[in-house]
């Protein structure tokens, strides 16, 4: 009866410790909305593969951005004035497997969560915080942030950023 005791206590703190673990890290991943008509969305998890049709531009170093399928790239392998680009890396952790942590959007077409920069900073604010997003508002753009991942609104563009960490100190 001692032993099944024991054996019950462990596995009860092993579960709970498994709960946890995986609540922290859950917490740093947006869900893809259904009102967006990006390809790829911010905290994804992707492999190169998955970039085939889109434009490799070249640049960084422990990272990889792509020009997403819909743009052409310039001749220097640049992005046009309106673009979507996404950068790929590690994610939670530059050592982790592959996300996308930044998209950039200058087309006014593409939108996230129904909004494009061309909405009023009111009908941004209303939607974002009625999405449990956090506002941080500076003159000339908005910023919410949620879950590890900051969305930068401003009259020419959004920018969609998500932190790593760098645990192991990785140089590039």
């Amino acid at each position: 009866m001692k032993y099944y005791a024991h054996n019950v206590l462990f596995y009860s703190i092993l579960v709970f410790s498994l709960s946890l673990f995986s609540c922290v890290d859950s917490s740093k991943f947006l869900e893809k909305p259904k009102d967006t008509n990006l390809d790829f969305w911010i905290t994804e998890h992707v492999s190169s593969s998955d970039f085939n049709e889109c434009t490799y531009l070249p640049g960084w170093f422990g990272a990889s951005e792509y020009l997403d399928r819909r743009y052409k790239a310039t001749d220097e392998l640049k992005a046009p004035t309106v673009h979507v680009t996404y950068l790929i890396s590690g994610y939670p952790d530059v050592s982790d497997s592959s996300c996308v942590t930044r998209i950039e959007i200058t087309d006014k077409i593409i939108n996230v969560y129904g909004l494009t920069f061309e909405n009023t900073e009111a009908e941004i604010s209303q939607k974002m915080i009625s999405l449990g997003f956090v506002e941080s508002a500076k003159e000339g753009s908005s910023s919410y942030y949620k879950n590890n991942v900051d969305f930068f609104f401003n009259s020419n563009r959004i920018l969609i950023s998500a932190s790593s960490t760098n645990r192991n100190h990785i140089v590039f």
